[in-house]
């Protein structure tokens, strides 16, 4: 490998996790409730890109069952914002 571009490649390198640990970070020091409030944001945005898009009944009947632990995330989810 050429010296300089070597230089460059250790110059820039990154840790993935400290990288992905600093994506995440913001998420993570949030309240239950204020993620709550993001998810349903997001949901709304994407209900409404559906709503725009040519394509909205065949996405709409793309649909697959649920993992088998969908429903008892789902219940800890809700346990855990009526506590916050």
């Amino acid at each position: 490998m050429d010296p300089r571009l070597r230089t460059f490649v250790k110059s820039h390198h990154c840790d993935e996790r400290a990288e992905v640990l600093a994506d995440v970070l913001p998420l993570r020091e949030m309240t239950t409730a204020q993620r709550a409030a993001e998810l349903r944001a997001l949901c709304t945005a994407s209900a409404h890109m559906l709503a725009a898009s040519p394509y909205a009944e065949r996405a709409r009947a793309l649909t697959e069952p649920p993992h088998p632990s969908y429903f008892a995330l789902l219940a800890r989810c809700r346990a855990d914002l009526e506590r916050s």
